[in-house]
């Protein structure tokens, strides 16, 4: 289906701008974080109070929660891709079980993280839709893996 092939391919092209936003981004924190360090060590020296910079802290742990769910949505829908061209006795219902667990978990602390504007991020709706699909698809595959 070529609308499908079309869909994943901007997909794909969305999470992988996407992510070298982010890793351009986390380039420029870390000079900021360093810089931070040599004030912190300069005002140590100085006998001066340590300036915390809770934005810096702030837009790191920001950052962090982006990336990693950026990674994610590449690292699902790469499995998934995977998954799709399996044979169902070729899954390993394990790892499939056990990556789940991790993709629901990384939708969990997304989603709390970014309460305020969750339901309007569409990475994480789309993560989190897509999670649950495969959720509800679990007993099946098991079943229809099962050697009975």
């Amino acid at each position: 289906d070529d609308a499908a092939v079309t869909k994943e391919d901007a997909l794909q092209r969305d999470i992988e701008d996407t992510l070298s936003y982010i890793e351009e981004h986390d380039a420029t924190l870390r000079d900021y974080e360093q810089l931070a360090a040599d004030y912190a060590h300069y005002e140590q020296h100085l006998d001066m109070e340590v300036t915390e910079y809770e934005r810096l802290t702030d837009t790191r742990n920001d950052l962090n929660v982006k990336h990693e769910l950026w990674t994610g949505v590449q690292s699902f829908v790469s499995r998934m891709r995977e998954w799709r061209q399996c044979t169902l006795d070729a899954l390993d219902q394990e790892e499939m079980q056990a990556a789940l667990k991790n993709y629901i978990k990384l939708v969990g602390k997304c989603s709390r993280y970014m309460a305020a504007t969750a339901e309007h991020h569409e990475c994480i709706q789309y993560l989190k839709r897509h999670v649950m699909q495969l959720k509800k698809c679990m007993p099946l595959v098991q079943h229809l893996s099962s050697p009975c």
